[in-house]
This record gives structure tokens, C-alpha cells and sequence, in this order.
């Protein structure tokens, strides 16, 4: 496993309040689905991510940061879910627009601006 709260995120997937960031099981998304580990025994994601929330609050994290927070990592998830093709002029093409959608609505991003970032070329020099 890497980043526990992509995990404590994922469990709680289906509650009402995390509804909007789009999240499912550790298996559908690719940074969390390359280990077999994806459930370690005797831990709830559940239970830890009330225990990370309660250390924000303690910390003087209020719930708006903490929901930015979480959509900010709902969208390194859904980035990772983003694959690319190659066009016959030889660049890069976003194939997941589902996930990119979701990546660049979640960063506030424009999406156009983000895909043209992702999918171009930078050389520099000097």
C-alpha cells in the first residue's frame, strides 16, 4: 500500500458526503491497484480516515479546507485513471476523457488548459 488516505477515501466512497468525489474501491483506481495489498487486517480505512479528520480538526483544519483537501486528492486518483494514445503526428491523446474530466474538475482547472499541458511538448534550452 502506499498513501493511507487515498485508502481511508476510498472507503467511505459510498457515504452521502463523499458521494461527490466520485471515489469506489482501492481496485479501480491504477495507483492503488498495482499491490495485492489493498486491505491490511485489523485496520478500517473507515475508522482511520474519522481518526485523520479528527487530527485536521485538532489542528485547526476547518471542514471547508478538509473537503478541499479531499478533492484535491480524489484528483490525483482519477489523474492516475488517465491513459493516452498516440496520434498519427506522433503526439499524445488523452483516451480516458472520464477520468480527465474528473481530474481537471476536481484540481479547478480548466480542462483545455490541463490537456494542453499534459499532451504537449516542452523543450528547453540553455
Amino acid at each position: 500500500r502506499n498513501f493511507h488516505i487515498f485508502y481511508q477515501l476510498c472507503a467511505v466512497a459510498f457515504e452521502p458526503e463523499y458521494a461527490d468525489l466520485k471515489l469506489g474501491p482501492p481496485t479501480s483506481f491504477f495507483y492503488l491497484n498495482q499491490s495485492d495489498t489493498n486491505i491490511i487486517d485489523g485496520i478500517s480505512d473507515y475508522e482511520e480516515l474519522q481518526a485523520t479528520i479528527h487530527a485536521m480538526k485538532t489542528v485547526g483544519i476547518d471542514e471547508q479546507t478538509q473537503k478541499s483537501i479531499f478533492r484535491l486528492l480524489a484528483g490525483i486518483l482519477h489523474l492516475g485513471n488517465v491513459t493516452f494514445s498516440e496520434t498519427q503526428e506522433g503526439n499524445a491523446r488523452i483516451q480516458d476523457r472520464n477520468a480527465f474530466g474528473l481530474a481537471a474538475h476536481f484540481f479547478e482547472v480548466n480542462p483545455t488548459v490541463l490537456e494542453k499541458e499534459m499532451t504537449s511538448k516542452r523543450i528547453t534550452t540553455g
